[in-house]
């Protein structure tokens, strides 16, 4: 009982010991104070870059497409804890003579809201239209470097150009090009992401790389982003969940396959029939035919 009464006849008959408890006070202050601002700056930093991709993500490799997707794409919403998904197709591109390599990309805009924030970032309608009306080339949302005010003007309509390459078959490419027109603009704080992408409507996506149906990614967001434990574990389900729809597609196109060689090889009267990479010479390729018979 008689300890604060001596620590406090201590404290005033030494200025030190003051001045060192209030410096302490002090400083255990300031660290409570920075930790929380860099806390929020951290949370609010992570929020912003999931809004503008997504929690989790299935994506082809780098410079391949998704042709078939649709299945994994239901595969994935099966999932419980998966509130969204949708596709994109995300390029790389160079613009008009002067200006630097950027990305599209090709959302569904109906969809996106289910799987980031894009749309809110946008100014206006996220519809790829001019006011409403159906602009004279493919839309295209345009980042901008600081958010706009009340009374700016927003320069839309502009029509510029956009070019990149595209692997064809083998080691060919296949040169594309576009013109797109500016419908609107959008602003996520990332300077970086702003600056370097331009969002257009997934088919046009798919008409400028001539790979109609085609993406690249599936994004995919999950009940609260920020247990990592949580996330962990859907990304394990999802991992799962494609590697055994694989296995089933592999299955039935090898079911598939065998049943066009029987129909083939009774057709031209062969009865035994070799892989080609088992023959050296002689023999009738069934190639081509077998093809013709998977695909009708």
């Amino acid at each position: 009982m008689h300890i604060p009464f001596i620590g406090l006849r201590y404290l005033r008959s030494r200025l030190i010991s003051i001045l060192g408890v209030a410096g302490v006070a002090a400083g255990v202050g300031l660290i409570l104070i920075v930790t929380s601002v860099m806390g929020g700056f951290a949370k609010e930093m992570r929020a912003r870059i999931r809004g503008t991709t997504s929690h989790l993500s299935v994506t082809a490799g780098f410079g391949e497409f998704m042709d078939a997707w649709e299945p994994a794409f239901r595969k994935v919403l099966e999932i419980e804890e998966v509130i969204g998904a949708a596709p994109r197709l995300e390029w790389m591109v160079l613009g008009e003579e002067g200006q630097e390599a950027a990305w599209i990309v090709g959302v569904d805009p109906e969809l996106e809201k289910n799987a980031s924030e894009l749309h809110q970032y946008v100014y206006g309608a996220f519809d790829f239209t001019l006011g409403g009306e159906a602009p004279d080339q493919p839309g295209v949302y345009a980042g901008v470097h600081r958010p706009f005010k009340k009374g700016d003007i927003l320069p839309t309509g502009r029509p510029f150009t956009i070019s990149s390459v595209r692997r064809k078959d083998g080691n060919k490419f296949l040169p594309v090009q576009m013109t797109l027109q500016t419908v609107g603009f959008y602003y996520s704080g990332l300077a970086e992401y702003d600056l370097s992408h331009l969002i257009v409507h997934l088919e046009a996506a798919q008409d400028f790389l001539q790979k109609r149906g085609a993406i690249t990614r599936i994004c995919i967001a999950v009940k609260d982003w920020d247990d990592t434990e949580q996330l962990e574990r859907v990304r394990a389900k999802v991992f799962n969940a494609l590697l055994r729809l694989n296995e089933q597609l592999t299955t039935q196109l090898q079911a598939k396959i065998l049943g066009a060689v029987k129909k083939v090889s009774k057709k031209v009267g062969i009865e035994v029939v070799f892989d080609k990479v088992v023959v050296i010479n002689g023999g009738t390729d069934l190639t081509e035919m077998v093809l013709t018979e998977i695909n009708k």
